[in-house]
């Protein structure tokens, strides 16, 4: 890149000097011969000026230098036309050290140069710290869901458990087949649960999965209804989202209920909009209904679908209703590389 911005300068050098009088040799040679001061110039500044006083605001001690190297390289800069490519290459022209005129312009010329380096340099530190900076922020996303995943997962487990726990207390009949329903969940938590995306065909198994564990803990005092309209079961979703909204409502409605319970829970798909509403009946107007698990998935769903996603929770006396809606189509569109 380097090799490539200087013979892009010397080639343009050369076209525009050439162009007086045709004599494109000349004007190449006399180039070449003052470009070793302007590189000079150019990295002194990229590469020490820059790092040392520009980066860390020294202002004063980098407007003293600067006025130094412009003296400086001025001097230098008219010595080598008087000293060199006067005599060699233009010997027919009159020359004078000391015309401030020219040493003004000769000042421009090469400072010029190093202001387009020292820019593009600039720019491309500015690039590089902002691709830093979105590349610790991913990284820093991606901790934070897998440290809240890592919570839901014990949290479903522990309930479960003591799910099971209850029902080989009374020596349920049903106990085999609640673990047997349990170590599917976990194979589906340890394997597809890790993915980044799933099929929504295998969400809604979990999830019926799932409900047939928990209604074997709850028998008859509990109803259950679980409707679902898909018109794509293949649209792909973030596993294990879903099931914390259904696990929130076994366990602040039935678990907490001394009457029959009802929970409701209806799942639409249309043209890639997921619909998700779960209500549960409760006793009472109680503030902890949106436990833990709900705190939760609300991080999670904002970590992955940000403004794609809406969750609305509404507390009333005897319901509790979560409705989750995500335009899983208009996300999927966004995550998508533009050229």
């Amino acid at each position: 890149m380097h090799a490539l911005f200087w013979l892009t300068y010397i080639v343009w050098g050369v076209y525009v000097m050439g162009s007086y009088d045709g004599n494109f040799t000349r004007s190449f040679w006399a180039d070449a011969l003052q470009l070793p001061l302007k590189m000079a110039v150019t990295y002194f500044i990229m590469y020490f000026l820059l790092p040392r006083y520009v980066i860390t605001r020294q202002y004063i001690q980098l407007v003293v230098l600067l006025a130094l190297l412009i003296i400086v390289s001025s001097l230098l800069f008219r010595l080598t036309i008087f000293k060199i490519v006067k005599p060699f290459y233009y010997p027919e022209s009159e020359f004078h050290f000391w015309n401030y005129a020219k040493m003004l312009w000769g000042t421009f010329e090469i400072f010029s140069i190093a202001a387009i380096a020292v820019s593009i340099k600039l720019f491309k530190l500015k690039y590089e710290s902002i691709e830093r900076e979105q590349a610790l922020q991913q990284e820093k996303l991606k901790t934070e869901l897998s440290f809240l995943k890592a919570q839901i997962n014990p949290h479903f487990l522990f309930n479960t458990l003591n799910n099971i726990y209850g029902l080989s207390l009374k020596k349920s009949p049903q106990t085999s087949d609640a673990i047997l329903k349990l170590s599917e969940l976990l194979q589906f938590m340890l394997h597809d649960g890790a993915a980044e995306k799933i099929k929504l065909a295998d969400e809604i198994k979990t999830l019926r999965d799932y409900i047939e564990l928990e209604k074997l803990r709850y028998g008859n005092r509990l109803t259950v209804d679980f409707n679902t309209v898909i018109d794509n079961e293949n649209e792909m979703i973030a596993p294990l989202l879903l099931i914390p909204f259904v696990e929130n409502s076994f366990k602040h409605g039935a678990s907490e209920s001394r009457f029959d319970s009802t929970i409701s829970i209806v799942l639409k798909m249309k043209e890639g909009v997921l619909s998700f509403m779960v209500s549960n009946s409760k006793e009472g107007h109680s503030e902890n209904a949106a436990g833990i698990g709900l705190k939760n998935i609300s991080r999670q769903l904002e970590l992955i679908y940000g403004k794609y996603h809406q969750l609305d929770i509404f507390n009333k006396n005897n319901t509790f209703v979560v409705h989750l809606t995500i335009q899983l189509k208009e996300h999927a569109h966004a995550q998508l590389p533009h050229h």
